[in-house]
């Protein structure tokens, strides 16, 4: 298994979130961790319940808690 980085920016910064899987996270998958990690850590920034469970991830995500994905790389 490997190792790899999910780079993302809130609040104009750059921070990485490091993730163990066989192949590379695509973006969706990406996104769908890096939610579940704001839901975890990150104080919400948009209104209540989500309205729209359609939406996708990267759109709650950056809605939500202001996260947007920048890159996924393979960890050294």
């Amino acid at each position: 298994m490997a190792r790899w980085k999910i780079a993302y920016s809130r609040h104009n910064n750059t921070e990485v979130l490091e993730v163990d899987a066989d192949q590379a996270p695509d973006i969706e998958q990406a996104a769908a961790l890096l939610l579940e990690h704001a839901r975890l850590h990150f104080d919400r920034e948009g209104p209540g319940p989500d309205p729209d469970q359609e939406r996708t991830a990267a759109v709650r995500l950056a809605e939500h808690y202001g996260v947007t994905v920048t890159g996924i790389s393979r960890a050294e």
